[in-house]
């Protein structure tokens, strides 16, 4: 009888253990952070994240090191348009740390593949998860980052991805497609034009309509 209560109670121990790993596993992605929350005073701007981009052109194929230095001018110039005190503004933010600058530079490393195709989808969750997964702070809380997806030269339109996630776990609580026209002019212009469309799109569309 001892050894069968022994053996029963080795079982149930390791049953315990199994239970309570797969629960802690479970609970690693998920946040106390919701939805509600991206509307609260303070937030941390990790800024604007080329890494996943694609660039949809028939023409250019295999040209990536040629037109990387793009990269850094849309940027650039995508600061100077929308400053973080306008874009704190236009969320109503009160509090607005930033820590863009490791997030802007990481597409230096991460552009380091075939990123101007024929053809692309749309950016998936998963890939923006990974992608956020990677992102060092000193800071915790709601953050906010813009991922730009695919700007499609063929088709004149461009995505930009609005991601609202928890530092802490990096669990995404909330992430917005939008999906404009990119302006007329030349490389550096159109695309940065459509950068501020897409944002301004966001705010007034959906961010707005929910306050």
């Amino acid at each position: 009888m001892k050894k069968i209560y022994f053996l029963s109670f080795f079982v149930f121990s390791l049953a315990v253990t199994f239970a309570q790993k797969k629960n802690s596993s479970s609970n690693s992605s998920t946040t106390r952070l919701t939805k509600n929350d991206i509307y609260g005073s303070s937030v941390v701007w990790m800024g604007l994240d080329f890494s996943l981009l694609n660039y949809v052109s028939k023409k250019k194929v295999g040209e990536e090191q040629k037109h990387l230095k793009y990269v850094g001018a849309w940027q650039k110039e995508f600061t100077k348009s929308i400053p973080e005190k306008k874009l704190a503004q236009w969320l109503g933010k009160t509090l607005f740390m930033s820590e863009n600058y490791y997030v802007e530079n990481l597409y230096r490393e991460n552009l380091n593949r075939p990123w101007m195709l024929e053809y692309s989808n749309s950016l998936s969750s998963e890939k923006i998860q990974t992608q956020i997964q990677t992102y060092k702070s000193n800071n915790q809380g709601l953050a906010l980052v813009f991922i730009p997806g695919v700007f499609n030269e063929t088709e004149g339109l461009l995505t930009l991805n609005i991601v609202w996630f928890d530092l802490d776990t990096r669990a995404i609580i909330d992430l917005k497609e939008v999906s404009v026209k990119a302006g007329p002019a030349s490389m550096t212009s159109r695309w940065l034009d459509g950068l501020i469309e897409a944002t301004k799109n966001y705010v007034d569309k959906y961010y707005k309509k929910r306050v």
